[in-house]
C-alpha cells in the first residue's frame, strides 16, 4: 500500500491503482463526477492528468476540480504532446533522465540517493519546499553527475530528444558553466553541451538556445568572467545571459549588473534596464527575470512560482521554471 495525497488530504491506496481509485477512496461524490466528465484532476502543479493514469509512487499530489463543462475534455494528452511548441525557461541540470544519471554515477564512483530509475525520480521530486533555496539543493544531486565533459554533451543531447518527443519546435536551456569548475575550464563546460544541442538538433528539427547563467551568490568578479567567456559563443548557439541562483538579499547589488552589460556590449544584446528594476526590491515567488538575449529573440521574461515538478514532466530530474 502507499500513501498519496488527494485535495491535500492523505489517501492510502494500492500499489498501481489508478488515480480516479484515489479520489474514490477520498469521496464518492468527486469520482461519480471525474467518471461523469463533470470534474477533472490536476498533479500537484495544476497539470491535467488521466483519471485512468496509475497513482505512481507514494506521495504523489492530485487536485480534484469540479467543472461545468459535461462530457470528456475536448483535447487528449496525445492531441497536445503531437502539438507544435516553444518552451523559453528550462533549465539542463533539472532535466536529466534517471536512467542516464545513474549510468553516469556509476561511471564516475558517484552515490546517488537512490538505485533505480524510479526511486531516483521520487527521490529529486520536491516536496513542500518553503524558499527558493531549499529548492535549489535538489539540484546539488543532478549537478554530482554533471561534472565531466562527455556527461554534459550526452545530457544537452538527450535534453534535446526528449523536448522534440514532447512536440517542441523551439527551445532555450540554460544553466550555469560556473557550476562545473574546478573540474572543467568555462571553455570546456560551454562547449559540451553546445555540441549534445547541436547533435540533437540535426536529428531531430527542434530549434535549441543555449542561456548561460551568472550565480548571484557567487563573487561577482566570476559571473564577470562567465559573461566575457559567454559572449565568445553567441555564434556557437549561445543566445543569453542570465543571473540566477537565490535572490533575497542578492538582486539589487549595482556591482552584479555588470555582467549583463558586459555580453550586452560584445553582442548579446537585450533590455537591461527594464529587468534591473525587478530586483531593486524582494520578489518571493513571481519576478521579471534579468536576461540578456541576443537581437533575434530580445525580451523581458517573467518567471513563473518555484514548482515541485519531476521529469518532463513526471519522467526526469527537477524541471524548474523558477531561479
Amino acid at each position: 500500500m502507499i500513501q498519496v495525497f488527494v485535495n491535500e488530504r492523505p489517501v492510502t491506496v494500492a500499489r498501481g491503482a489508478s488515480v480516479r481509485d484515489a479520489v474514490e477512496e477520498l469521496d464518492h461524490a468527486l469520482a461519480e463526477l471525474v467518471g461523469r466528465g463533470a470534474a477533472y484532476v490536476t498533479d500537484g502543479v495544476g497539470r491535467p492528468v488521466d483519471a485512468s493514469d496509475p497513482v505512481g509512487e507514494g506521495g504523489a499530489i492530485f487536485r480534484v476540480v469540479v467543472s461545468a463543462r459535461q462530457g470528456p475534455p475536448r483535447l487528449t494528452k496525445e492531441a497536445l504532446r503531437r502539438w507544435p511548441k516553444a518552451e523559453l525557461h528550462v533549465h539542463l541540470d533539472g532535466c536529466l533522465r534517471p536512467a542516464t544519471m545513474l549510468e553516469l554515477a556509476n561511471a564516475q564512483g558517484i552515490r546517488l540517493p537512490a538505485d533505480t530509475p524510479e526511486t531516483l525520480a521520487q527521490a529529486l521530486f520536491v516536496k513542500h519546499a518553503k524558499s527558493l533555496e531549499e529548492y535549489l539543493t535538489k539540484y546539488e544531486i543532478t549537478l554530482s553527475v554533471m561534472q565531466t565533459a562527455p556527461a554534459l554533451e550526452r545530457i544537452g543531447y538527450e535534453f534535446v530528444l526528449d523536448a522534440a518527443s514532447d512536440g517542441l519546435r523551439y527551445v532555450e536551456v540554460r544553466y550555469s558553466p560556473l557550476l562545473h569548475r574546478p573540474a572543467l575550464t568555462l571553455a570546456q563546460a560551454i562547449e559540451a553541451p553546445l555540441r549534445g544541442l547541436k547533435r540533437g538538433e540535426a536529428e531531430t528539427g527542434t530549434k535549441v538556445g543555449l542561456i548561460v547563467c551568472g550565480i548571484r551568490t557567487r563573487p561577482v568578479a566570476e559571473s564577470l568572467e562567465l559573461a566575457r567567456a559567454a559572449a565568445d559563443y553567441r555564434a556557437a548557439g549561445v543566445v543569453g545571459f542570465d543571473l540566477a541562483g537565490a535572490e533575497h538579499g542578492f538582486g539589487s547589488s549595482g556591482s552584479i549588473w555588470r555582467a549583463p552589460s558586459t555580453v550586452s556590449r560584445r553582442g548579446i544584446t537585450g533590455p537591461p534596464s527594464c529587468t534591473r528594476r525587478s530586483t531593486a526590491w524582494p520578489v518571493p515567488a513571481t519576478r521579471v527575470k534579468a536576461t540578456v538575449r541576443t537581437p533575434f529573440a530580445r525580451r523581458c521574461t517573467n518567471a513563473a512560482p518555484c514548482a515541485s515538478v519531476t521529469g518532463r514532466d513526471s519522467a526526469k530530474t527537477p524541471r524548474s521554471s523558477s531561479t
